[in-house]
């Protein structure tokens, strides 16, 4: 009897003990983010759009668009093997798989011969696990290697939950930077033997050709290192690994050779990667400005710095915007932006994805509740139909200011993640990138809230899975519940 009222009592203050876990985690770690910030009345002030706008003369700055998965990893590699004295890295997540050997092999490789690397990762997706586990130990272990994690999650501190580092970009000397919407992995690099769907992307790599003078301060990429200062300075970004065991050292050093064997055995089949250095000017093309925004780089709910910028640029359009996002959640206040720079336009369009090839249910199922709404703001709603998902993040500004980064059209990349982009005013630059999108856009299908596409007899809708058509409906309805966070 005795047992069993011991059990009961158990279970009581167990249960008790677990809601009130949940309760801490949702006042402090979910309630916080329900209500939005607003940006400061200063930094409105300060704020000028015209300032993006370069003059006719050349900046120090080229730049080039890394449309295929498979340029923006040799892109990757290049740099890297370009480096002589210093690489930093910031990225959201990796995804264990064959690129990402070959990148890690890399950063190594360069790291053995004496190039000081800086690697920021986010706390949660980074994905440093399991097998990949061994190859942080072998990071760690490299005295030219500092690894940081940006926010790692404490169970004790629910604050610790939302507020990622999603900005993806790599920083060479004062030459290089390649910043734009891709993880590191083999879907997004359309790595061979793949077998799911890709993530397709871009990035755009920044050369600057007064690199090494007294003129490489006038290019974006001390902006960006700047930027990657401020946020490997932080409290929250953090070493985790302490000392090693006998054991966590043997497996370190056998995956360092491993990685930059599989790294040596990628450059044997690709040599031109690294037999001469890097042809910026070749696969790049004058721009007449880069200007470099993001979002604050602290843990907590964000001022909407990047959307605020986003949108001013946006308004100050003369006749023309085309936005390409994955994701688009949005609420009232940015419907209501959105509304207004759709009325001051000639042509005003989104390029998204399809039900079919959004990989993301909960974000999409929050898209389909606005879509109608949607409709009558934008002139033109793409909806992607090819085999894989889009993943990119642009925006084409008249004829020849464009965006480029990491920032998705949605809640969490406006008031919670960490988010960067690049604005590059450039007609050529801007042609290249419309051109991109319009490739896009051409095996995409035009939403029409009446019959749910215009016709085309071009493009066919592709096939919805039947446990997204199932799950998608209910969940709209209750996506007001949820879409902060997404």
């Amino acid at each position: 009897m005795k047992k069993k009222t011991w059990q009961r009592r158990t279970l009581k203050y167990g249960l008790i003990g677990l809601a009130l876990y949940l309760f801490y985690i949702a006042a402090f770690g979910l309630i916080p983010y329900a209500s939005f910030s607003e940006v400061n009345q200063q930094f409105k002030d300060s704020f000028d759009p015209t300032s993006f706008y370069g003059s006719e003369v050349p900046s120090v700055d080229r730049a080039g668009i890394m449309e295929m998965g498979e340029a923006g990893l040799e892109a990757r590699i290049g740099m890297i093997h370009a480096a002589q004295s210093s690489l930093d890295v910031s990225y959201y997540s990796t995804h264990w798989g064959d690129s990402t050997q070959v990148f890690f092999g890399a950063l190594l490789d360069a790291a053995n011969r004496g190039v000081k690397v800086r690697f920021l990762i986010d706390g949660v997706a980074h994905h440093l696990t399991r097998q990949a586990k061994t190859t942080a130990y072998a990071l760690v272990q490299n005295p030219n290697v500092e690894l940081k994690f940006y926010n790692p999650v404490q169970l004790l501190k629910p604050w610790t939950f939302n507020g990622r580092l999603h900005d993806k970009y790599i920083i060479v000397d004062d030459k290089f930077v390649l910043l734009g919407g891709r993880n590191i992995g083999d879907k997004y690099f359309e790595t061979e033997g793949y077998n799911r769907s890709y993530s397709l992307d871009r990035d755009v790599l920044v050369y600057n050709t007064a690199s090494g003078t007294s003129n490489s301060a006038q290019s974006v990429i001390p902006q960006v290192k700047q930027y990657f200062e401020e946020i490997w300075g932080l409290n929250t970004s953090k070493h985790t690994y302490g000392k090693f065991s006998a054991v966590q050292t043997a497996a370190g050093l056998t995956q360092t050779e491993r990685l930059v064997e599989t790294y040596q055995h990628f450059i044997d089949n690709k040599p031109y990667l690294v037999s001469e250095h890097i042809n910026a000017e070749k696969i790049t093309v004058p721009t007449a400005k880069i200007s470099f925004i993001h979002n604050p780089s602290h843990t907590q709910k964000k001022e909407p710095l990047l959307w605020y910028q986003l949108s001013e640029l946006m308004l100050n359009a003369d006749h023309k915007v085309t936005i390409q996002s994955p994701y688009t959640v949005l609420n009232r206040p940015m419907e209501n932006t959105l509304r207004q720079v759709g009325d001051k336009l000639e042509q005003f369009s989104l390029l998204t994805n399809s039900q079919a090839s959004s990989p993301n249910v909960l974000a999409y199922s929050s898209y389909l509740a606005s879509r109608t709404v949607l409709a009558d703001t934008f002139d033109e709603i793409y909806e992607y139909q090819g085999d894989h998902s889009l993943h990119g993040k642009s925006y084409l500004i008249d004829d020849d200011l464009s965006l480029v980064g990491s920032y998705n059209l949605d809640l969490r990349s406006t008031y919670i993640n960490t988010e960067v982009m690049l604005v590059i005013h450039g007609r050529q630059f801007h042609d290249r990138l419309e051109d991109h999108m319009s490739t896009y856009q051409t095996a995409s299908l035009v939403y029409d809230k009446k019959n749910g596409y215009s016709e085309n007899p071009q493009i066919s809708p592709r096939d919805i899975p039947w446990y997204n058509k199932w799950i998608s409906y209910p969940l709209q309805k209750i996506s007001w519940l949820y879409k902060f966070l997404l």
